[in-house]
């Protein structure tokens, strides 16, 4: 490699011809990876042929310095840096064309400079190094002192924070030069509005350095002139109008937002910069649609800055409700993307407001508001408006004006709570009454109203009806994006029609109708899903037309295309109609899985028929294909055995119904051993016998023994994870009888001995994340049903390794599964959990696990910590902690011993770590935060279960605060109801709270508890932890409510649905921290679902 054909391809690169540009991007990538790059690009820009190769040249260099820094010697730094700055000064940085070289190479000097801290005040000396120059280098400096603050924060530039600090403190000693470097740059180039631009980014830039003192810029002639230039913009032209916005945005950033003005870090500057934004409103209203962006984004940084003045004192001071006006008028705009840019503001508000209802009246404190969200949720719903020539696209697709649309239901249920729903209403029915009848009014108004009409009851009634009745109305000519919001609606309104169900028969009649128009049908198949789950009895009648429009489907080739997915979601209605009280149960069960297992049959035992599949790919119509994959019978069975209990009332399995059992058995286990190669028919039909078990419970327990034979010689030939989650259904169902323990034990040892062959490789783990979740789970599953049986056996050592490697995985599932099961584990050890076997089975139980914490206590808390510090991103590192925790528990003092070691192991005093004292100091601090307050998780691991589990009293509870949520429009009211919730949340026992949990998540789920409620419910929860804490109690079931609330008796289901929460909510920060190196908090871990495969 030289220069010269470093230069020609370049050029190629250049040239715009396809053969050229693969062979010179190819000749260029090689060159990136080789250490000749340093000199070639030095030769590049010092002969500067042409713009392009300088530029590329520069670019190259720049990402050497970065990427690569280690190829340099240290004994060129400073040669290396004296050539930049030579390169740097033969720039012309006043040609637009060289701008691009003179950001690289200065991006490369500061880079450079930031991983060699053995140069003492170098900012300064390069600063005097080019003011000293005879030609002008302002536009080098102002770049330069633009990149130093910039680049100090960079992720990418590899360093530590120590060193960032350092840089950060450099610079803000040199803060009185800059600001007078650049008034005097401003006042020589006052006709200049380019470099006065880049002078005023460049005092932006720097404005972001935390150790920068404000109070001297409040007062600087700079700031006042960007301040009227953004009043008065009539004589600035748009560069330097953005510049100026840069800056009020850089300043308003800058701002600590504490919750009180006294406090405030930087009165003096929040004082002018408050002043100013409200004295732009009337240049906003003039501004054109360009600069209208400029002063949305100052707006939007103003109002977030001051969201939490406006909500402690609303019109004093901070608090001016004129910054609820200028919100406003931003969404009173006809461009979209102003409002869209607000709605960051209007979420870090309702949080605000919210946190000061708990303690304000709650009528008073937000009638103050009511007139700006009442103008604010009308524009949101005139956004929502479609053009007039919109058209349906098939598909569904998600554009980006779907996506617009999405953030502003997120938006109004961000705020909704302060009105309440009855105003809400009330806006929609006043727009409607109105507005124009056209389909883009209606179609705005049927989707505003999709989106919060599951939280309206009958207390809402008056709009709701009609509402109703004119969607059911509609006929079939209607405009398609009408009819879809239409289906939508109707689908969301399931819980206020099943409460009134005489309409619910002209609902189903108006949603079957579109059943057979392929651009509604899997929308309204979905509806129809749903209120046949919620409305078996009332609409069992319709169990023989829906099952006769699945035919049609299937038989008629125009409707072929709605046999996958529609004929899906009615399988699923009409096994939602089934019901085992009745004396037709078993000729519509028979009914129902017949076709599939028939057709499973005809496919797994005619070869010739599995050949012609491919035949017919080119000649048949899409459901003549899919009706010939197994795949397609799997999902018909999955759905079918999701929603039926196949025994009478007395629990007991009819000889008919077993028939039919052991058919769809026998159906799957064929399949199965069939297609064991073919990854996605196995895990299907693990998915249908996953549902089979569940619905059968224990009594499946004789069509199981097979399937662990056939599951496990085929894993030890193909091993799909899919047959580690199967083992963990079956563990669930079968573990807490102990009749069933040794055989699902030897079927985990076998299972066990195939995963670790898998996982033997040094990156076996991260590229088996699925396995190594799945093989979790089906351990935390037998810890939960049999622990001293898994414990005490040398299945549970295996478990141990695989668990203290799978901890270096930065994998969410893998994260919370690896974490869950060492909780199991530390629940057991310390005796949380009495129901757990026998004394003394126990007893050698709890010593084995205890000597495997000897064991791998050790290796365990270095893995942690590292991959807390090196491997595991940030979301995940809460769950980590935990397992520290348990080491604390089980080892005891030797605890202190293990993070010592872990720390000594530690990277230290080098230019990426912190120092040996830091790393100390930061041990000390772990030892006494883990033995005062610990970092175990406040519910999972806290208080031995009582022998008999009432499963009613919490739940009922849930149910009947959320009754109160619901059917309330008076906030007091739903917040004590919340708060009531978050009690119980708190004081259940762990099998009660996932109960309890699980109808929470299920409500939020479905849309009965709001999104802006649910963040009420966790900062309930968060309060009440924090409260806890700070007495140092532990939660009690015996805590009486702080918000009583009506008890109503409800009788409480015992099946058993293993439902995963998932939280919908926004991402909320962690009441509290561990350290610097774990990350949040942990927060609430559930059981692991078995709902998805």
């Amino acid at each position: 490699m030289d220069c010269g054909e470093a230069f020609a391809a370049i050029e190629s690169l250049c040239s715009g011809e396809r053969d050229k540009v693969k062979h010179a991007a190819e000749w260029l990538s090689d060159l990136k990876n080789s250490p000749a790059a340093w000199q070639i690009c030095h030769r590049l820009i010092g002969e500067r042929r042409t713009i392009a190769s300088v530029s590329y040249a520069s670019q190259l260099l720049r990402q050497k310095v970065v990427d690569s820094f280690n190829e340099l010697p240290p004994e060129t730094y400073e040669q290396f840096r004296d050539c930049l700055i030579e390169h740097l000064k033969n720039v012309d940085w006043a040609n637009p064309e060289e701008t691009v070289i003179m950001t690289q190479l200065s991006l490369a000097l500061v880079d450079l400079y930031l991983q060699v801290p053995r140069w003492p005040n170098g900012i300064s000396r390069l600063i005097a190094e080019f003011t000293q120059q005879p030609n002008d280098r302002t536009g080098v400096l102002l770049c330069l002192l633009k990149l130093f603050p910039e680049e100090a924060k960079n992720p990418q530039v590899n360093i530590g924070q120590n060193r960032r600090n350092q840089v950060e403190s450099e610079l803000a000693a040199l803060n009185v030069e800059l600001l007078n470097y650049i008034g005097q740059v401003c006042q020589a180039y006052q006709n200049n509005s380019n470099v006065i631009s880049r002078a005023i980014t460049c005092l932006g830039a720097w404005l972001q350095n935390k150790e920068v003192p404000t109070d001297l810029f409040s007062k600087h002639p700079i700031l006042l002139s960007t301040i009227s230039v953004l009043q008065h913009p009539d004589s600035a032209d748009f560069e330097l109008h953005n510049a100026a916005g840069d800056l009020m945005c850089s300043a308003l950033q800058r701002i600590e937002r504490y919750t009180n003005e006294d406090f405030w870090e930087h009165t003096a500057l929040a004082k002018v910069l408050h002043s100013a934004v409200l004295g732009m409103v009337d240049a906003f209203k003039a501004a054109d649609e360009n600069e209208k962006h400029t002063y949305a984004r100052i707006f939007v940084e103003a109002a977030e800055t001051f969201a939490i003045s406006i909500a402690l004192k609303p019109d004093q001071g901070f608090g001016n409700l004129k910054m609820l006006d200028i919100m406003v008028a931003m969404a009173e705009c006809a461009d979209t993307e102003l409002i869209d840019m607000s709605f960051g503001f209007w979420y870090h508000f309702g949080d605000c407001v919210y946190e000061e209802i708990e303690d304000a009246d709650n009528d008073e404190y937000c009638s103050t508001f009511r007139p700006y969200v009442r103008r604010y949720i009308r524009q949101l719903l005139m956004h929502c408006r479609h053009e007039p020539d919109d058209e349906f696209v098939p598909g569904g697709s998600f554009d980006d004006f779907a996506e617009f649309r999405g953030r502003i239901c997120d938006a109004f249920n961000d705020v909704c709570f302060i009105i309440g729903y009855d105003e809400c209403l009330q806006i929609i029915a006043d727009y409607y009454s109105t507005c124009e009848k056209t389909w883009v009014e209606i179609e705005a108004v049927v989707f505003f109203l999709k989106s919060f009409i599951r939280g309206v009851r009958d207390h809402d009634a008056s709009f709701i009806p009609d509402i109703l009745e004119a969607v059911i109305n509609t006929g079939n000519d209607c405009h398609p994006l009408l009819s879809c919001s239409m289906i939508g609606l109707v689908k969301n309104a399931e819980s206020w029609i099943s409460q009134h169900p005489a309409c619910l028969d002209a609902v189903m009649e108006w949603l079957i109708a579109r059943l057979k128009d392929e651009r509604f049908a899997v929308k309204a198949a979905r509806a129809v899903h749903i209120f046949c789950t919620a409305n078996r009895k009332n609409l069992a009648k319709y169990f023989e037309r829906l099952c006769q429009i699945i035919t049609e489907y299937e038989t008629d080739a125009a409707l072929g295309n709605l046999a996958d997915a529609s004929g899906d979601e009615l399988t699923q209605g009409c096994a939602s109609l089934l019901s085992n009280e009745t004396e037709d149960f078993v000729v519509k069960f028979e009914y129902l899985v017949s076709r599939p297992i028939e057709r499973l049959h005809q496919i797994t035992t005619n070869e010739k028929l599995r050949g012609e599949q491919f035949q017919k790919k080119q000649k048949g119509t899409a459901w003549e294909i899919q009706a010939l994959t197994p795949v397609t019978w799997l999902n018909r069975l999955s759905s079918i055995y999701r929603y039926v209990q196949p025994y009478d009332a007395n629990g007991e399995v009819s000889q008919q119904i077993g028939r039919l059992l052991e058919e769809t058995w026998g159906a799957l286990l064929v399949t199965l051993k069939l297609y064991m190669a073919d990854v996605r028919v196995c895990e299907q039909s693990c998915r249908a016998m996953r549902f089979v078990i569940r619905s059968l419970g224990a009594r499946s327990a004789p069509l199981a023994k097979e399937l662990i034979n056939v599951m496990v010689e085929i894993y030890q030939i193909y091993p799909h994870s899919c047959f580690l989650y199967v083992g963990s259904i079956m563990v669930d169902e079968y573990g807490g009888q102990k009749i069933f323990q040794q055989d699902l034990l030897k079927m985990i040892e076998m299972l066990a001995t195939g995963t670790v062959r898998i996982l033997q490789d040094d990156d076996a783990f991260v590229q088996h994340p699925d396995t190594v979740d799945d093989f979790l789970r089906m351990g935390i599953r037998f810890l939960q049903t049999a622990p001293s049986v898994f414990i005490g056996s040398p299945v549970a050592d295996l478990y141990m390794q695989c668990g203290t490697m799978a901890i270096r995985v930065d994998h969410r599932d893998v994260v919370n599964s690896v974490s869950l099961f060492f909780q199991e584990v530390i629940s057991f050890l310390t005796e949380r959990r009495k129901k757990s076997g026998e004394p003394k089975e126990r007893a050698a139980a709890v010593q084995a696990g205890f000597a495997l914490y000897e064991r791998y206590g050790a290796q365990l808390t270095e893995e942690t910590v590292k991959s807390c510090l090196f491997r595991i991103s940030r979301q995940n590192r809460g769950q980590i902690a935990y397992i520290l925790d348990g080491v604390r528990l089980a080892c005891g003092g030797k605890f202190d011993v293990f993070l010592r070691q872990t720390f000594e192991h530690l990277p230290h005093d080098t230019l990426t770590s912190a120092t040996r004292e830091q790393l100390r100091e930061f041990h000390g601090k772990m030892i006494t935060i883990t033995s005062s307050m610990c970092i175990r998780p406040t519910w999972d691991l806290r208080t031995p279960k009582p022998k008999v589990i009432k499963m009613s009293a919490d739940l009922a509870i849930a149910r009947s605060s959320i009754s109160l949520v619901k059917c309330s429009t008076d906030l007091k009211t739903v917040t004590k109801a919340l708060g009531s919730l978050a009690c119980v949340h708190l004081s259940s026992e762990d099998e009660q709270k996932l109960k309890v949990a699980e109808f929470l998540d299920d409500c939020v789920e479905r849309g009965v508890l709001h999104r802006c409620y649910a963040r009420m419910l966790l900062r309930s929860i968060r309060k009440l932890k924090e409260e806890e804490s700070a007495e140092g109690l532990k939660p009690s079931k015996k805590k009486t409510s702080v918000f009583p609330v009506k008890k109503i008796p409800i009788k409480v289901s015992q099946k058993n649905n293993y439902v995963c929460v998932k939280a919908p909510f926004k991402k909320t920060s962690p009441s509290t921290t561990v350290s610097p190196s774990l990350g949040q908090a942990p927060s609430k871990q559930m059981t692991p679902s078995d709902d998805e495969l």
